[in-house]
């Protein structure tokens, strides 16, 4: 395995993801000596496509919010900045990040 992402479908986490039509994504990544080959990109592509089927309207995701990087790699994809959260048991603070799919 090289790469992976978990798609959560419409689920209630934060008060974004609870938002109808918007399911979410979670760990994703690609082993770095793998990445630059177009693997994450179809990753996104298939859950994008399964949030469609589930009859989703947005796809989100939260990211840590000093990941700078991650932040650009996503804004890059057309997902924008929507909100904070905190996460129980987390030291940082997340981003939510979400884009439309049609």
């Amino acid at each position: 395995m090289v790469g992976t992402v978990t798609y959560y479908g419409v689920k209630t986490y934060c008060d974004w993801y609870a938002r109808d039509g918007v399911g979410h994504i979670g760990q994703f990544g690609v082993l770095p000596d793998y990445q630059g080959f177009g693997i994450g990109e179809r990753l996104l592509g298939a859950v994008q496509a399964l949030a469609l089927n589930d009859g989703g309207t947005e796809l989100a995701l939260d990211t840590a919010e000093s990941a700078a990087h991650l932040r650009g790699y996503y804004e890059q994809r057309r997902y924008q900045f929507v909100s904070y959260v905190q996460w129980e048991g987390k030291t940082y603070r997340s981003v939510i990040m979400s884009k439309p799919l049609r």
